[in-house]
This record gives structure tokens, C-alpha cells and sequence, in this order.
């Protein structure tokens, strides 16, 4: 057993003691089941970057993910200059649920049922894409906001009624969401695949900044 594998009970005893808990699967796999408290940052192509995001320096790390990536994510996560990990859950989410442990989720809709939502419910869409995504083709009536707003400042978020959080692709918006969420924000529905797949979504209108009685196609203004 290597030294970095933690079982259910030392995995319990560090977030006790306030240890960030990184998990690194797949979003969807993230949103039907994670440790509470838990920062989701997908083990992919977009780890480094959005690592730097959402981490300090100092902060003492666990890991949850798939069986045989946690090392390796340990390795990228110590390249970045964070040295403090103190391991990850041998056994990953399985053995958390085995043990009975308390777990939470994410409110996770696909394209369509956002169009639902926000047409019928009125449902408030927050945008993280950069501006001139945004200016090209975005939900008519959502906010585009950076991502650097909400993790300084998460008061931004209103509570009393729920809304949407959107990215490129999803894999930034649900890091963001586990983040809010860890910070006491919890009514945020997940768009699922991100704006990749509302753009392909009929239902939505979508318009391009300056131009709002403008409708797009879903396909082709990228």
C-alpha cells in the first residue's frame, strides 16, 4: 500500500482538519455523487489551468478520483508548485459509500431542459466564457461574468432562487459550482457539456451582443 493511499477513516481525520479535498473525475461522474466539501477539478487537458484557479499555495490537499490517476494527478499538482498533499482516498467515492459516509451531489441539466428552465422558470443563466465567445452567440438575458469574480467575491451569486452556470465546455462550471458550494452557495443547476452543447440546442434563441432582437442558428455563428 503506498504511502499517499489514505483509508475511509484517515481520509475522514484530514478533512477534520480542514484539508482541501480535490476531486478529479469526470464531471458527471462529480455531480451524481462527491464527498461533501469537495472541489471538483477533472484530471484532463484542463487541470493545470483551472488548478491555478480555484488553489493557494499553502493548502494542504487530499484526492479523490478513478482508481490509478490519483498518483499521477498528485504529480501534476506538485509540477504546479503545490507541495502539500497529504494523499487520497484508497478505494475512491466506492469505498466512501461502502463506509456510510455522507454524501452530496449537483443539480446537473442537459441542454435541452436548461432551454425549459429558462424559457417557462425564467431561470437565471451566469456565462464564464470569455467576452468574445460571449459577444459571438450567448442565452438572451444571461450574464457574462469571469470566473475571477466569483471566487474572490461569491456574494455575486443571488440565492433566493435558483439559476445556471455555463462554460465552454462544462468542465469549468462545475469546478466553479463545487466551489460556490463549499462556500455556502448552493441553488446552481449545472449545465451539462457546457455551451458546446446549448449552441446545438434548438429551443434557444441565442443572440450576439449589441444585436439582441438578432437570433441565431445553432450551429453557425462560432
Amino acid at each position: 500500500m503506498s504511502k499517499l493511499q489514505l483509508s475511509v477513516l484517515d481520509f475522514e481525520r484530514q478533512i477534520q482538519n480542514n484539508y482541501r479535498i480535490i476531486d478529479i473525475r469526470k464531471p458527471e461522474f462529480f455531480a451524481y455523487s462527491h464527498i461533501p466539501l469537495s472541489l471538483n477539478l477533472v484530471f484532463d487537458d484542463s487541470f493545470s489551468k483551472h488548478a491555478k484557479k480555484f488553489l493557494f499555495k499553502d493548502e494542504a490537499i487530499i484526492i479523490v478520483g478513478e482508481s490509478g490517476q490519483e498518483e499521477d494527478a498528485i504529480l501534476e499538482i506538485e509540477k504546479l508548485g503545490y507541495q502539500n498533499i497529504r494523499g487520497y482516498l484508497d478505494g475512491g467515492i466506492d469505498a466512501w459509500i461502502e463506509a456510510k459516509k455522507n454524501i452530496d451531489v449537483v443539480i446537473s441539466i442537459m441542454a435541452d431542459e436548461l432551454a425549459i428552465e429558462v424559457k417557462h422558470a425564467g431561470l437565471y443563466v451566469y456565462d464564464l466564457r470569455l467576452k468574445s465567445a460571449f459577444d459571438r452567440g450567448h442565452i438572451q438575458e444571461s450574464e457574462n461574468i469571469k470566473p475571477s469574480l466569483f471566487i474572490t467575491d461569491y456574494s455575486a451569486i443571488e440565492e433566493d432562487e435558483f439559476s445556471a452556470i455555463v462554460c465552454e465546455d462544462g468542465r469549468l462550471s462545475i469546478s466553479m459550482i463545487s466551489y460556490l458550494k463549499i462556500n455556502g452557495k448552493h441553488n446552481l443547476y449545472h449545465a451539462e457539456g457546457g455551451f458546446a452543447e446549448i449552441k446545438k440546442e434548438e429551443r434557444f434563441e441565442l443572440v450576439k451582443t449589441g444585436s439582441v432582437n438578432q437570433t441565431l442558428s445553432g450551429y453557425n455563428f462560432l
